[in-house]
C-alpha cells in the first residue's frame, strides 16, 4: 500500500512540475501511477509540441523506479528580443483513480498535498552553453474520498525569461525533485511521512520539448555621408571617395544597410610615360552587412567595380559599360568606436580583381587596378 501512495505521489508532483515549466501538460489515463492530467492553455497560446520521457526515481522504502512522462505543451515559436516573455499560468486538474486513493486511505490518509520543482536548459544566443531554469509548483490541498477517483487542482507559473540577442533556442527538459505529504485528519503527518523523491532521465533520450526563435526589432534606418579616399596600390595613387551609408540595426546589433560610394578619377601613366585617366565606378548601392559590438562597426560589402572612361590629354579612348572587374570587390570596413547617430571612421582593405571587356586597353587597365592591399577610409557623418 506504501508503494502504491507513493507512486501516485511522484506522478501528480512530476506532471505538475513540467507542466509548471512550460505552461500546458498532459498524460493519459491510466499512464504512470494511475492519474490523467488536463491542463489549461496559455493565454497567448503558441505552437503545439509534445515529448515523452521516462525516468528513474528514488522512492523511499522500495528504491529507484521507473516512471514515464507525456509532456503536451503550446509555446510560442518566437520571441521578441529585449521583451520578457510571458509568465506561463498552470491551471490543471489530475484525477486520481481508485486504485492509488486505495493506497491512499490505507495510511489513513485524508489530504494531499505537496510541492514539485522542474528543472530545463534554455539554450539561446545570449546563453549558447544553456541557461538553467527551475520552476516551483504548488499542489492545492485536495480531500481524499473514502473510494474513487478523486480530482487535484495544481497551480504555478514559469518565470518570465528575456532574450537580448537575435537568433535561435531550445528548451530542454531536465531532472525533477519532488517534496510530498499525506495528511492525516487532525492535520499530522500520516505514517508514511513527508517525503522528497528525486528523479533523473534515463540516458540516450532527446529531450528538447521545442525550439524558438529570438527575432530582434530593428532601428530605424539612418542614412550617413561618406568623405574620405582610396589608395589604389597598383597605380600608386590616392583618389578621393564620397558616398554615402545607411544602415539598420536590430536588437542583436546585426547591421543591414547599403554602401554607395560615387564615380572617382584615378590618374594615371599609359604606357609608363602618357598622362591619362579613367574613371572608377563603384556600384551601383550594394547590400552593407556586419555587426555593431561593444561600439565597434564591422560591415562587408560586395562591390562591383567599372571603369566607363579612359582619357588621354581629354580626349575618351576607352572603357565603356562593360568594362568591369571579374567579380564584385569584397570591401570590408571596420569602425571603432562607431556611434549610431553621430557615425565614425571605416577603415579598410580590400583586392581589386582584373578587369575584362575593356577592349585593347584591358591588360593595360588591369595593371593598374588589379590586386591586393589597397586601402580605404571613409568618415561617416549624419
Amino acid at each position: 500500500m506504501r508503494r502504491t501512495r507513493t507512486g501516485f505521489a511522484l506522478a501528480v508532483g512530476t506532471a505538475l512540475a513540467i507542466g509548471g515549466a512550460f505552461a500546458g501538460v498532459g498524460a493519459p489515463p491510466g499512464g504512470g501511477a494511475g492519474l490523467a492530467l488536463a491542463a489549461a492553455a496559455p493565454a497567448d497560446a503558441g505552437q503545439a509540441v509534445s515529448l515523452t520521457l521516462k525516468y528513474q526515481c528514488a522512492y523511499p522504502l522500495i528504491g529507484r523506479q521507473p516512471l514515464s512522462v507525456k509532456i503536451d505543451a503550446e509555446i510560442p515559436k518566437t520571441f521578441p528580443a529585449g521583451e520578457g516573455t510571458p509568465k506561463f499560468a498552470v491551471q490543471a486538474v489530475a484525477t486520481v483513480n481508485a486504485g492509488a486513493t486505495k493506497g491512499l486511505r490505507a495510511v489513513y490518509g485524508e489530504t494531499l498535498e505537496g510541492a514539485a520543482l522542474a528543472t530545463a536548459t534554455v539554450t539561446s544566443p545570449d546563453h549558447p552553453d544553456g541557461s538553467p531554469l527551475d520552476v516551483n509548483m504548488t499542489l492545492d490541498k485536495s480531500a481524499i474520498p473514502e473510494s474513487g477517483e478523486f480530482t487535484v487542482n495544481v497551480h504555478g507559473n514559469a518565470p518570465s525569461l528575456t532574450f537580448t540577442k537575435a537568433g535561435h533556442g531550445k528548451i530542454a527538459v531536465g531532472d525533477l525533485v519532488l517534496s510530498m505529504s499525506a495528511k492525516l485528519k487532525d492535520g499530522g503527518e500520516s505514517g508514511l511521512g513527508p517525503f522528497e523523491s528525486e528523479c533523473t532521465q534515463d540516458p540516450g533520450q532527446n529531450n528538447v520539448l521545442t525550439e524558438f526563435d529570438v527575432v530582434g526589432k530593428e532601428e530605424p534606418a539612418a542614412v550617413f555621408k561618406l568623405k574620405g579616399s582610396t589608395r589604389v596600390k597598383a597605380a600608386g595613387v590616392t583618389v578621393p571617395l564620397t558616398g554615402s551609408l545607411t544602415t539598420g540595426f536590430d536588437a542583436a546589433g546585426k547591421l543591414t544597410g547599403n554602401l554607395a560610394l560615387d564615380k572617382s578619377a584615378v590618374p594615371f601613366k599609359l604606357f609608363g610615360f602618357l598622362p591619362a585617366s579613367f574613371d572608377v565606378a563603384f556600384g551601383p548601392a550594394v547590400a552593407a552587412t556586419g555587426t555593431l559590438s561593444a561600439a565597434k562597426l564591422t560591415t562587408t560589402s560586395a562591390v562591383p567595380v567599372g571603369v566607363p572612361s579612359v582619357k588621354v590629354f581629354g580626349l575618351e579612348i576607352g572603357g565603356g559599360p562593360d568594362c568591369r572587374t571579374a567579380a564584385p570587390a569584397q570591401i570590408g570596413l571596420v569602425a571603432d568606436p562607431f556611434d549610431k547617430a553621430s557615425g565614425g571612421k571605416l577603415t579598410g582593405k580590400y583586392t581589386l580583381p582584373k578587369l575584362q571587356n575593356c577592349g585593347v586597353l584591358t591588360s593595360v587597365l588591369s595593371a593598374v587596378t588589379a590586386g591586393p592591399g589597397n586601402t580605404i577610409s571613409l568618415t561617416a557623418a549624419p
